[in-house]
């Protein structure tokens, strides 16, 4: 395995649809920019137009970069207690 992506897909009020949620992406350290994480985002985002998502979420603060290469937008923080 070289790289895998974990998400899921709920109805929400504040989107006013459904919002896919990018739980984990991960890339092997050796195989990173060669387009694996692209790919994996993309099809999530094929899959969750599918399942007629408004917005895809992806609650992280790493990668920025990369996910500003895709299009997304930085927009909060993300509020954790750890149980």
């Amino acid at each position: 395995m070289i790289g895998y992506l974990l998400g899921s897909c709920r109805p929400t009020f504040y989107a006013d649809g459904p919002v896919a949620l990018v739980d984990e992406v991960a890339v092997v350290q050796g195989e990173r920019g060669r387009g694996t994480g692209r790919s994996l985002m993309t099809a999530f985002e094929r899959w969750a137009v599918g399942k007629g998502a408004v917005l895809v979420d992806v609650p992280t603060r790493r990668a920025a970069a990369f996910y500003r290469s895709l299009g997304y937008d930085e927009t909060a923080t993300v509020f954790r207690r750890r149980l």
